[in-house]
Protein backbone atom coordinates (compact mmCIF):
# COMPACT_ATOMS: atom_id res chain seq x y z
CA UNK A 1 0.00 0.00 0.00
CA UNK A 2 2.75 2.49 0.90
CA UNK A 3 5.20 3.45 -1.82
CA UNK A 4 8.81 4.57 -1.61
CA UNK A 5 8.97 8.31 -2.21
CA UNK A 6 11.76 10.86 -2.34
CA UNK A 7 10.12 13.06 0.31
CA UNK A 8 6.94 13.33 2.38
CA UNK A 9 5.19 16.69 2.50
CA UNK A 10 3.73 17.82 5.81
CA UNK A 11 0.62 19.06 3.96
CA UNK A 12 0.34 17.10 0.69
CA UNK A 13 -2.39 19.35 -0.70
CA UNK A 14 -0.06 22.39 -0.57
CA UNK A 15 2.44 22.51 -3.42
CA UNK A 16 5.39 24.09 -1.55
CA UNK A 17 4.77 22.36 1.77
CA UNK A 18 7.79 21.63 3.97
CA UNK A 19 8.78 17.97 4.16
CA UNK A 20 9.52 15.52 6.97
CA UNK A 21 13.22 14.65 7.32
CA UNK A 22 12.75 10.89 6.98
CA UNK A 23 15.77 8.79 5.96
CA UNK A 24 13.74 6.21 3.99
CA UNK A 25 10.34 7.85 3.32
CA UNK A 26 7.29 5.84 2.32
CA UNK A 27 3.77 7.14 1.90
CA UNK A 28 0.22 6.33 0.92
CA UNK A 29 -2.23 9.18 0.46
CA UNK A 30 -5.54 8.55 -1.21
CA UNK A 31 -9.16 7.58 -0.92
CA UNK A 32 -10.35 4.76 1.28
CA UNK A 33 -12.05 2.04 -0.79
CA UNK A 34 -15.76 2.64 -1.46
CA UNK A 35 -16.81 -0.36 0.63
CA UNK A 36 -14.86 0.97 3.64
CA UNK A 37 -17.30 2.65 6.02
CA UNK A 38 -19.95 2.30 3.28
CA UNK A 39 -22.84 2.25 5.78
CA UNK A 40 -22.01 5.80 6.81
CA UNK A 41 -23.00 8.84 4.76
CA UNK A 42 -19.52 10.18 4.14
CA UNK A 43 -18.68 12.26 1.07
CA UNK A 44 -14.91 12.11 1.38
CA UNK A 45 -12.79 9.36 2.98
CA UNK A 46 -9.02 9.84 2.89
CA UNK A 47 -6.24 7.68 4.30
CA UNK A 48 -2.65 8.78 4.80
CA UNK A 49 0.11 6.48 6.00
CA UNK A 50 3.65 7.75 6.58
CA UNK A 51 6.57 5.45 7.25
CA UNK A 52 10.29 5.85 7.66
CA UNK A 53 11.65 2.52 6.48
CA UNK A 54 9.61 -0.15 8.25
CA UNK A 55 8.56 2.14 11.10
CA UNK A 56 4.99 3.47 11.11
CA UNK A 57 5.29 7.18 11.80
CA UNK A 58 1.75 8.40 11.23
CA UNK A 59 -1.61 7.14 10.06
CA UNK A 60 -4.58 9.45 9.56
CA UNK A 61 -8.13 8.89 8.39
CA UNK A 62 -10.06 11.99 7.33
CA UNK A 63 -13.83 11.79 6.95
CA UNK A 64 -16.04 14.55 5.59
CA UNK A 65 -19.78 14.01 5.83
CA UNK A 66 -22.96 15.99 5.88
CA UNK A 67 -25.33 16.72 8.73
CA UNK A 68 -23.88 14.68 11.58
CA UNK A 69 -20.54 13.19 12.57
CA UNK A 70 -20.15 9.60 11.38
CA UNK A 71 -17.84 8.25 14.10
CA UNK A 72 -19.00 10.11 17.21
CA UNK A 73 -21.80 7.65 17.94
CA UNK A 74 -19.15 4.91 18.42
CA UNK A 75 -17.80 6.61 21.55
CA UNK A 76 -19.21 5.85 25.01
CA UNK A 77 -22.14 8.13 25.89
CA UNK A 78 -20.17 10.01 28.54
CA UNK A 79 -17.41 10.79 26.02
CA UNK A 80 -19.97 11.76 23.35
CA UNK A 81 -21.44 14.29 25.81
CA UNK A 82 -17.99 15.69 26.63
CA UNK A 83 -17.13 16.03 22.92
CA UNK A 84 -20.49 17.69 22.20
CA UNK A 85 -19.93 20.17 25.01
CA UNK A 86 -16.38 20.98 23.88
CA UNK A 87 -17.55 21.33 20.28
CA UNK A 88 -20.37 23.73 21.25
CA UNK A 89 -17.98 25.85 23.30
CA UNK A 90 -15.11 26.14 20.85
CA UNK A 91 -16.24 24.84 17.44
CA UNK A 92 -13.73 21.98 17.59
CA UNK A 93 -13.42 18.95 19.85
CA UNK A 94 -10.70 16.40 20.59
CA UNK A 95 -10.59 12.99 22.17
CA UNK A 96 -8.44 9.88 22.12
CA UNK A 97 -9.17 6.19 21.73
CA UNK A 98 -7.30 2.92 21.56
CA UNK A 99 -7.54 0.94 18.32
CA UNK A 100 -6.47 -2.71 18.05
CA UNK A 101 -4.56 -3.41 14.85
CA UNK A 102 -1.44 -5.58 15.02
CA UNK A 103 -1.10 -4.03 18.49
CA UNK A 104 -2.99 -1.33 20.37
CA UNK A 105 -2.47 2.16 18.98
CA UNK A 106 -3.65 5.37 20.60
CA UNK A 107 -5.46 7.53 18.06
CA UNK A 108 -6.44 11.15 18.47
CA UNK A 109 -9.93 12.10 17.29
CA UNK A 110 -10.93 15.57 16.17
CA UNK A 111 -14.29 16.98 15.16
CA UNK A 112 -14.84 20.29 13.44
CA UNK A 113 -17.14 22.05 11.00
CA UNK A 114 -16.20 22.84 7.43
CA UNK A 115 -18.11 24.36 4.52
CA UNK A 116 -21.26 25.55 6.33
CA UNK A 117 -22.59 22.95 8.77
CA UNK A 118 -20.79 19.90 7.42
CA UNK A 119 -18.70 17.81 9.77
CA UNK A 120 -15.08 16.78 9.37
CA UNK A 121 -13.66 14.06 11.59
CA UNK A 122 -10.08 12.91 11.75
CA UNK A 123 -8.51 9.89 13.45
CA UNK A 124 -4.73 10.19 13.73
CA UNK A 125 -1.99 7.98 15.12
CA UNK A 126 1.47 9.49 15.45
CA UNK A 127 4.36 7.66 17.05
CA UNK A 128 6.52 9.36 19.69
CA UNK A 129 9.20 10.32 17.16
CA UNK A 130 6.72 12.32 15.06
CA UNK A 131 6.48 14.82 17.93
CA UNK A 132 10.00 15.95 16.97
CA UNK A 133 8.75 16.99 13.54
CA UNK A 134 5.30 18.39 14.31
Amino acid sequence: MVQNVTQVKIAPEIQNSPTYPFKNPKEFYGDLPNNCLSKLKIKEKKLRILMDGDKLMKMAILLKGDKEPALLKNFEQKEQNRIDRQFMESGIAFSSLNVQLDKVYEFEYSLELYDEAKFMEQLTFSNIEMAQFE
